[in-house]
């Protein structure tokens, strides 16, 4: 069965579950979502807690980069969800070419931690992002992988699990990406 997570927003506030939940993944405590902030060697030369800057300091500033899911009052999940042009390597990306000009919003990055995982939070977390990325302005989503599962790119694997979510949403072929744009 599915739990129902409480979503909020990464706030300074909520900083310590953000860690906590990034902290309980081998990968994700040495990334931080660092990734789509850095270019790759200031990324490679800070793997580990070098990486945890650029977020940290995003949340210490007062932005909200993404949403945290809770289970029962505990952090399960972190999605990082934001602008597009946040994020420096989508910027500069041939694969990843905005295929217009609308300001869409990018979600990069899923982490749930251990104990929640198998537990099918990735549609509600895909939905609760959406909704995120509404609620702050966001006209449409970005360009996504369509097989996630042979995505060379971490993190751009949200197609097919945003396919089972309830929202509605219309795809236009981009080379080997699909464009989804929401539709209201």
């Amino acid at each position: 069965m599915t739990p129902t997570p409480e979503i909020h927003p990464a706030s300074a506030a909520r900083w310590d579950d953000l860690v906590a939940v990034i902290g309980d993944c081998a990968v994700a405590n040495k990334c931080w979502c660092a990734y789509w902030y850095l270019g790759n060697a200031d990324y490679k030369a800070g793997w580990g807690e070098h990486n945890r800057l650029p977020l940290e300091a995003r949340v210490a500033a007062g932005e909200e980069p993404g949403i945290i899911a809770y289970v029962e009052g505990e952090p399960a999940a972190w999605v990082s969800v934001a602008p597009r042009s946040n994020f420096d390597r989508l910027n500069r990306s041939k694969n990843f070419a905005p295929i217009d000009d609308v300001p869409v919003w990018a979600v990069n990055c899923f982490v749930v931690a251990k104990s929640f995982r198998r537990h099918g939070l990735m549609p509600v977390l895909a939905r609760a992002a959406a909704d995120f990325a509404l609620r702050k302005g966001a006209p449409a989503s970005k360009p996504t992988r369509s097989n996630p599962r042979r995505s060379p790119v971490p993190g751009i694997s949200m197609s097919a699990r945003c396919a089972r979510s309830d929202k509605q949403a219309l795809t236009r072929s981009h080379g080997r990406c699909r464009a989804a744009r929401s539709c209201g």
